[in-house]
C-alpha cells in the first residue's frame, strides 16, 4: 500500500470517528462502530491506530487543527468592519456541525491515552486565541487591562462554553453571548 494511499484510509477513519464523535460523545466512538462508518474492516482500523485512545487521540488533532484554522481564516479576513463577525461564523460553523462540543467533550473525558495530545490542542487553542486577541487589538485599536492570555483562556472557555448550550439549546441565539464578551 502507497504511504498516499494509508494516510488517506488513515484520514477517511479519523473522519469517521469525528463524525461519530460529534453526533455520540466520546463514548458512541468504538473500533466497530468506526469500521462499520468507513466501511472497511476493524483490522483495517487496528492497522491504523492501536486502540480507540489512539484513534481518538488523532481526533483531537484534527479537532484542534481545524479549530485553529477557521480562526486564523477569520483573523486573516479581518477588518474593523468585519472582524466581529468573521470570528462568530468560525465559531458558528463549529458548533453547527458539533465539532466544538467533540472537543469539549474530549476533553471533558479525557481518556488516558489522550491526555498528552489534548495538553497540546488546549495550547494551541489558547495560542490561537492569542492571536485572534491581538488581531482585535490591532483592527479595533483596543488596548486590554487584563493580561492577553487571560482574555484567551476567558474566549476559548466562552466558545467551548458555547458549544455545551448549543447542545443543550440548539434553538437559542448564541450571539448574544458572543457579542457582549466582546
Amino acid at each position: 500500500m502507497t504511504s498516499s494511499r494509508r494516510t488517506s484510509a488513515a484520514t477517511r477513519l479519523v473522519e469517521a470517528a469525528l463524525t461519530l464523535l460529534c453526533a455520540d460523545g466520546v463514548g458512541g466512538v468504538s473500533v466497530q462502530r468506526v469500521a462499520d462508518a468507513a466501511g472497511v474492516s476493524k483490522g483495517l482500523v487496528h492497522y491504523h491506530f492501536a486502540d480507540k485512545d489512539a484513534l481518538l487521540a488523532a481526533c483531537a488533532e484534527a479537532l484542534v487543527r481545524d479549530l485553529v484554522s477557521r480562526d486564523e481564516l477569520a483573523r486573516r479576513e479581518a477588518t474593523a468592519a468585519t472582524l466581529l463577525d468573521a470570528l462568530w461564523r468560525s465559531v458558528a460553523s463549529s458548533l453547527a456541525d458539533g465539532r466544538r462540543r467533540a472537543f469539549a467533550a474530549l476533553c471533558a473525558e479525557s481518556p488516558a491515552g489522550v491526555r498528552d495530545v489534548l495538553v497540546r490542542a488546549v495550547r494551541d487553542r489558547h495560542a490561537a486565541a492569542v492571536a485572534v486577541l491581538t488581531t482585535f487589538e490591532s483592527v479595533m485599536g483596543w488596548t486590554p487591562r487584563v493580561p492577553r492570555t487571560t482574555l484567551a483562556a476567558a474566549y476559548v472557555a466562552l466558545v467551548d462554553g458555547l458549544a455545551v448550550d448549543a447542545a443543550v439549546r440548539p434553538d437559542a441565539d448564541h450571539r448574544h453571548a458572543f457579542d457582549a464578551f466582546w
